[in-house]
Protein backbone atom coordinates (compact mmCIF):
# COMPACT_ATOMS: atom_id res chain seq x y z
CA UNK A 1 0.00 0.00 0.00
CA UNK A 2 1.46 3.39 -1.02
CA UNK A 3 4.80 1.77 -1.87
CA UNK A 4 5.63 4.08 -4.77
CA UNK A 5 4.67 7.15 -2.74
CA UNK A 6 6.98 5.98 0.08
CA UNK A 7 9.87 5.35 -2.32
CA UNK A 8 9.41 8.80 -3.86
CA UNK A 9 9.46 10.31 -0.35
CA UNK A 10 12.77 8.54 0.36
CA UNK A 11 14.20 9.68 -2.98
CA UNK A 12 13.26 13.25 -2.11
CA UNK A 13 15.19 12.81 1.14
CA UNK A 14 18.23 11.77 -0.93
CA UNK A 15 17.82 14.86 -3.11
CA UNK A 16 17.55 17.09 -0.03
CA UNK A 17 20.70 15.55 1.46
CA UNK A 18 19.05 14.08 4.57
CA UNK A 19 19.66 10.54 3.27
CA UNK A 20 22.68 9.32 1.33
CA UNK A 21 22.40 7.29 -1.85
CA UNK A 22 24.18 4.44 -0.04
CA UNK A 23 21.60 4.52 2.77
CA UNK A 24 18.81 4.43 0.19
CA UNK A 25 20.43 1.43 -1.50
CA UNK A 26 20.65 -0.28 1.88
CA UNK A 27 16.98 0.33 2.58
CA UNK A 28 16.00 -1.08 -0.79
CA UNK A 29 18.27 -4.11 -0.33
CA UNK A 30 16.82 -4.79 3.13
CA UNK A 31 13.32 -4.87 1.61
CA UNK A 32 11.94 -3.48 4.86
CA UNK A 33 9.61 -0.54 4.87
CA UNK A 34 10.43 2.22 7.34
CA UNK A 35 8.26 5.13 8.43
CA UNK A 36 11.24 7.48 8.51
CA UNK A 37 10.17 9.36 5.37
CA UNK A 38 7.13 11.28 4.28
CA UNK A 39 4.73 9.41 2.02
CA UNK A 40 4.19 11.91 -0.77
CA UNK A 41 0.69 12.79 -1.99
CA UNK A 42 -0.50 10.93 -5.07
CA UNK A 43 -0.90 14.16 -7.06
CA UNK A 44 1.26 13.97 -10.16
CA UNK A 45 2.20 10.29 -9.83
CA UNK A 46 1.02 8.15 -12.73
CA UNK A 47 1.17 4.40 -13.34
CA UNK A 48 2.80 3.97 -16.73
CA UNK A 49 3.08 0.19 -17.07
CA UNK A 50 2.38 -3.09 -15.32
CA UNK A 51 4.59 -5.99 -16.38
CA UNK A 52 3.96 -9.61 -15.52
CA UNK A 53 6.34 -12.55 -15.95
CA UNK A 54 5.65 -14.92 -18.85
CA UNK A 55 2.67 -17.22 -18.22
CA UNK A 56 4.81 -20.29 -17.36
CA UNK A 57 6.63 -18.29 -14.61
CA UNK A 58 3.59 -16.49 -13.19
CA UNK A 59 2.55 -19.11 -10.61
CA UNK A 60 6.12 -19.46 -9.29
CA UNK A 61 6.43 -15.67 -8.95
CA UNK A 62 3.12 -15.54 -7.05
CA UNK A 63 4.36 -18.22 -4.59
CA UNK A 64 7.59 -16.31 -3.98
CA UNK A 65 5.67 -13.08 -3.38
CA UNK A 66 3.32 -14.78 -0.89
CA UNK A 67 6.29 -16.24 1.04
CA UNK A 68 7.96 -12.82 1.14
CA UNK A 69 4.82 -11.10 2.43
CA UNK A 70 4.40 -13.69 5.17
Amino acid sequence: HSMVRSIVGALLAVGEGSLSAAEMAGLLAARQRVSRFTTVPAHGLSLMEVAYPPEPDLADQARRARRFRG
